[in-house]
């Protein structure tokens, strides 16, 4: 779990919020998630063929 926390505090600028407010950060945050899980889908998806072709 940090390493998710700080891959988004590192790559993709959560260290400080870039807005203000509380609703605005929330909106910060949100996008920032939806990025990683968007990442870990791709990597995932790019993973499972290949996983698959060699339990067959």
């Amino acid at each position: 779990m940090e390493r998710v926390f700080g891959e988004a505090k590192t790559w993709h600028r959560m260290m400080r919020a870039r807005y203000r407010g509380l609703e605005r950060v929330a909106i910060q945050v949100l996008m920032t998630s939806i990025c990683l899980n968007a990442k870990k889908m791709a990597q995932r998806a790019k993973l499972e063929p290949e996983i698959a072709g060699k339990m067959i």
